[in-house]
Formats: C-alpha cells, sequence, structure tokens
C-alpha cells in the first residue's frame, strides 16, 4: 500500500469533523421503510455522549451514522474503480468549466450525472468566511446547476 500524500492527509483530518458538524445542522435523509440492516453497524443507538452539547434536545435524531466508523473503513486508493473513475472525471471537468478550460457542452450535462439536493447540487463553500463576490467568473456555470439533477427522494429522519 501506498503512503498517504500530505492532501490524503489533510481531508482525512479535516473531513470527519467537517462533516459531524454539517450533519448536526442537516441530518442526514433515510428513506422511510428501507432496508437499512446492511448500514446497522455505522449507526449509533442513541446520540454519543460528546455530541449531546451541540443538539437542541428538540432536534435529536432517533439515530446517527457513527462517522468514526466510517471513516475507519476510509481509504484512498490508487487503483483504478468505476465509480471512483467516474466521480474524477466530473470533478475534474467541473473544475475546468469553471475556470473557463472546457466549452459549455463539455459541462451542460453534468447535471444529471448528479443528485440534486435542495435547490442546486453545487454549492460553492468559503473556507476563510468571506463570502463570495456576487459576480463570480464562473456564475454561469453554477446557475446552470441550480434546480437540477437527479431526485433521491429522502427527508430527514428524526
Amino acid at each position: 500500500m501506498v503512503d498517504a500524500t500530505p492532501w490524503e492527509k489533510w481531508w482525512s483530518f479535516v473531513m470527519l469533523p467537517y462533516l459531524q458538524a454539517s450533519s448536526l445542522r442537516q441530518p442526514a435523509g433515510f428513506l422511510k421503510d428501507a432496508g437499512w440492516s446492511h448500514f446497522a453497524p455505522l449507526l449509533h443507538d442513541e446520540i454519543p455522549e460528546y455530541l449531546l452539547p451541540h443538539i437542541e434536545p428538540s432536534d435529536r435524531p432517533r439515530m446517527s451514522v457513527d462517522l468514526r466508523k466510517v471513516f475507519s473503513d476510509f481509504r484512498f486508493s490508487t487503483d483504478a474503480e468505476p465509480g471512483l473513475e467516474l466521480v474524477d472525471i466530473v470533478t475534474n471537468g467541473l473544475r475546468r468549466a469553471m475556470v473557463g478550460h472546457l466549452q459549455k457542452t463539455g459541462w451542460i450535462g453534468m447535471p444529471d450525472l448528479m443528485i440534486r439536493r435542495r435547490d442546486q447540487n453545487l454549492t460553492i463553500i468559503s473556507m476563510n468566511g468571506v463570502e463570495p463576490p456576487p459576480k463570480l467568473p464562473y456564475a454561469d456555470v453554477i446557475q446552470h446547476f441550480k434546480g437540477v439533477g437527479r431526485e433521491m427522494l429522502t427527508t430527514p429522519r428524526r
């Protein structure tokens, strides 16, 4: 196995707390009456004690995903894996579209490969806490991703 790159180490270190905080604000959706037995080992039966101060009693879900277990099985791969290859192609295509190195005909169909969440499936996150400027050079790309994509039909389960 190849040692993790500095980026992979950073990603692993940052994403667990980021996803944990995000999941407290917007809990994951679960399909009602779906079979979750395969997912059961990754669920908390009760909210862990260390998370209780961060969740209002009225907002506490009945179950939650144990992100520590999810990340303990997480790995980076240099092998060609079909699902990972598709995500890499779409991510790289989107990056190229946003910097102006991919024509519209190359990225216009990308939303059809994504699951739509809320009003759009592409969200710009500022890591420095500053709001992005009102007119971004890639605003047309962002606008195209609003309200499109495939539906997943999930709602938060409490």
